[in-house]
């Protein structure tokens, strides 16, 4: 239900006042904060783990082609 609501508040929601103008851009920024820094955050921890998991390999183990990895 929240999913939807927030649909129709950033998609359909025509702001009447100032104050509704301002918390629709409030809401905006901050939903595309969360979005961004939740991004780089995930990719961030990803980048880590695979690196890791490389630097384990024993030479003998690793693939020929680890630079299209």
């Amino acid at each position: 239900m929240s999913k939807r609501f927030t649909k129709f508040y950033f998609t359909n929601f025509k702001p009447i006042t100032k104050l509704e103008k301002s918390d629709l851009d409030n809401a905006r920024r901050t939903y595309q904060g969360f979005t961004f820094f939740g991004a780089m955050t995930l990719g961030f921890m990803s980048f880590r783990y695979r690196r890791m998991r490389v630097s384990m390999l024993e030479p003998h183990e690793m693939a020929k082609g680890v630079s299209a990895f």
